[in-house]
């Protein structure tokens, strides 16, 4: 059984999502929030579900794994994170000015060049 992510809330998902309001506890300077990589697998944001983090104890479960998280802790409430990866308009022009690395070394002139980012997020919490 997967996970599906709500589209629409009727009034008794809301009466429920109310119900359990109490079991959600703002994160305290000491707790580490788990947003960015699912605790079971390699399932992130970027993943096609996005991840879900508890909002009981902020582990990020994949789509595949929250289902066990709540038959474990019973705590129906998750925040879904997805990134939505955007390439950035000027690539096309930035890859043909980018020359062929002649050296094996990273940042430095004739190496690789990583300090550029490639991608632009949308990113979405429900």
């Amino acid at each position: 059984q997967g996970w599906k992510v709500m589209e629409a809330l009727d009034e008794a998902i809301m009466a429920r999502i109310r119900s359990s309001l109490a079991s959600i506890k703002q994160p305290a300077w000491n707790d580490r929030v788990r947003k960015v990589e699912c605790v079971l697998s390699f399932d992130t944001p970027e993943s096609p579900d996005g991840l879900f983090v508890s909002m009981a104890n902020f582990q990020g479960y994949g789509a595949d794994f929250v289902g066990l998280d709540h038959a474990r802790t019973g705590n129906p409430l998750y925040l879904n994170i997805k990134w939505k990866k955007i390439p950035k308009e000027g690539d096309t022009e930035m890859k043909e000015d980018m020359e062929a690395p002649t050296k094996m070394a990273i940042g430095v002139e004739g190496g690789f060049q990583v300090d550029q980012e490639q991608f632009d997020y949308e990113k979405t919490h429900f």
